[in-house]
């Protein structure tokens, strides 16, 4: 499975480490904390293992491997339910 980010939200930079990202049909909105920006930065064309792997490799704190893997998951998730990502059942092009 690949994922990418839903085109058709419109994204709003409001600091240097979050976002807000609308959805006009819907009239949802969504904040990004800085993990979740990370996260939805890298969702383009990518699994979702690859995509967490880039999280732990990126992430500075003192959190356990384990941990991460579980926080990026869950935000993950959340994007696929909220319609932020897209997900899409294409084989992935190794290069």
């Amino acid at each position: 499975m690949i994922i990418n980010k839903n085109k058709k939200l419109i994204v709003e930079n409001i600091s240097d480490i979050e976002i807000m990202l609308v959805n006009e049909k819907t009239e949802e909105i969504h904040l990004l904390n800085s993990s979740s920006c990370f996260l939805f930065s890298i969702c383009e064309n990518k699994s979702i293992d690859d995509v967490i792997s880039l999280y732990i490799q990126n992430y500075t704190d003192n959190v356990s491997k384990d941990e991460l893997i579980s926080d990026a998951n869950q935000i993950i998730n959340d994007f696929i339910n909220k319609g932020i990502v897209i997900v899409e059942n294409k084989v992935e092009k190794n290069e």
